[in-house]
């Protein structure tokens, strides 16, 4: 009797000893334990799917009390499973375009007409300070910074020195044809320019500043028995599209007294007759005075477009695991694509306030940059208690580009146009870093916020997207030695 009560004795001091250890692989995440203890349920489905502490410690988990109608989870986490995520990304891309001189204000008379039909003593604006002779013949005024001519039946105009040579720097080749030194009044002043030639567009009107667009993140996986998981990712941005343009309204709306300033002029050149425009966009001078669509016109917009979209497949890997901290390797396949478009339009108007799609031309510069290669990263974890933890994953990537570049002027009804396309190739290192701010509300569930940063290193871009030479599209494509998207994400992830 007395052998079997010690025996019995013994049993329960063994029982109450095991009781601790028993309840403690049972605990719910955040309570006053170390989580990373306990089964998978109370990991980071994002950032350590399945590395429980070791695929040995088959725990028989029981359900949650109380239970959650959600086809979550199951009572043996270490055997592994399936799980999803979506998110909301919040991101912005760098804007490549600079500061190159579009168009500026007024026109050329190419025959000469438009002067010639100007009545004497009128008094308008051309480019630079002039010297004028309003007082009769042989007579020599000088007036220094001024922009005006005084038209009258003795006068005589020249541009002055430097005018073209600071025209010919801005858009780099010389902006007008035909003579500096005007005829006097009744005669014909073929090339000369009419209008102050205040710069009207610049490419960069399209250029920001640089928005957040909205997006999205999906991902699906599954973790192994052994402790790592495997997972296919896509993240794709909406269109974000940027604007610029001139119209015939100047700002603070001066014209100029015959209205010059109300026309816009940009040097396209060596473009065949279909590009001729209205034969009569002013009321005064021969038809097709101001030849070509872009000198005369009445209305130039500006449009930039880009594109995001990133996939990933890939891997993670436990490295090391404490109570309170783990770390994680990442490897895997990465494609990423960027796709960006600057488009400009110009519409000329006859002087009755009339176009149709013969008067309009469009141009487009597309840069194409299409990565495929690898990445490496390293992942940290700390647990801060009630059920928070604090993430951060680095990447490096080493990306080789497909580039495809694209430039084209086309007539507004798609009849004519000129085009040049060509492909070459880059190496694009990237770099990205991700602080994310984690919870475990209740167990399959993770709630996620976040921060991203991606750097990529010599990707194509079109700083200078237009060329104006028609038949000879030569726009500079260049490596741009930094590009940044970055921005912000909020989601939740499934375990399964």
């Amino acid at each position: 009797m007395r052998t079997r009560t010690a025996w019995l004795a013994m049993l329960l001091m063994t029982g109450v000893a095991l009781a601790p250890t028993a309840l403690h692989a049972q605990t719910p995440t955040g309570e006053g334990t170390a989580p990373f203890e306990v089964p998978v349920y109370q990991l980071n489905p994002y950032t350590a799917r399945g590395q429980i502490g070791s695929p040995t410690n088959d725990y028989d988990v029981p359900r949650a009390d109380p239970a959650y109608p959600l086809p979550l989870f199951h009572d043996r986490p270490e055997t592994g499973g399936f799980f999803l995520a979506a998110e909301a990304m919040f991101w912005r891309q760098s804007n490549p375009l600079r500061h190159q001189l579009i168009a500026v204000r007024g026109l050329v008379d190419n025959d000469g007409s438009i002067h010639q039909a100007i009545p004497p003593g009128t008094v308008f604006n051309t480019i630079g300070g002039l010297t004028t002779n309003p007082s009769g013949p042989g007579l020599i005024t000088n007036l220094p910074g001024t922009r005006e001519t005084i038209i009258t039946s003795q006068t005589a105009t020249y541009f002055p020195n430097g005018v073209l040579a600071s025209l010919q720097t801005v858009f780099g080749f010389i902006f007008t044809p035909g003579q500096q030194i005007a005829q006097p009044q009744g005669q014909s002043h073929p090339g000369g320019f009419i209008g102050t030639a205040r710069p009207a567009l610049f490419a960069d009107d399209a250029g920001g500043p640089s928005s957040y667009t909205p997006g999205y993140t999906v991902t699906a996986g599954y973790r192994f028995r052994e402790g790592f998981t495997a997972e296919l990712s896509w993240t794709h941005l909406t269109h974000v599209k940027y604007s610029g343009g001139a119209t015939l309204i100047p700002q603070g709306g001066q014209l100029g007294p015959i209205l010059e300033d109300s026309f816009l002029y940009s040097p396209v050149y060596n473009f065949p007759t279909a590009f001729a425009g209205p034969s009569q966009k002013l009321a005064l001078g021969n038809p097709l005075a101001a030849y070509g669509i872009w000198n005369g016109a009445t209305e130039m917009v500006t449009k930039f477009d880009q594109r995001y979209d990133e996939w990933n497949i890939g891997t993670r890997v436990p490295m090391i695991e404490t109570d309170c901290w783990r770390c994680y390797g990442f490897a895997g396949l990465r494609h990423v694509w960027m796709w960006e478009r600057f488009k400009w339009r110009t519409v000329a108007y006859d002087f009755q306030g009339l176009a149709d799609a013969t008067d309009a031309v469009d141009y487009s510069n597309i840069v194409s940059n299409a990565m495929y290669g690898g990445y490496v990263g390293c992942g940290n974890e700390c647990y801060l208690g009630h059920g928070f933890s604090v993430s951060l994953d680095t990447k490096a990537a080493l990306l080789i580009d497909f580039v495809r570049e694209i430039a084209r002027y086309e007539r507004g009804d798609r009849a004519t146009g000129s085009k040049r396309s060509r492909r070459e190739y880059s190496i694009v290192p990237e770099l990205d870093a991700q602080l994310n701010l984690n919870w475990y509300p209740i167990e399959g569930v993770e709630l996620r916020l976040g921060y991203d940063a991606k750097n990529f290193f010599n990707t194509i871009a079109s700083p200078n997207p237009v060329s104006f030479n028609y038949l000879g599209l030569d726009p500079v494509w260049e490596h741009k030695a930094y590009r940044l998207v970055d921005g912000f994400r909020a989601g939740i992830s499934l375990t399964f």
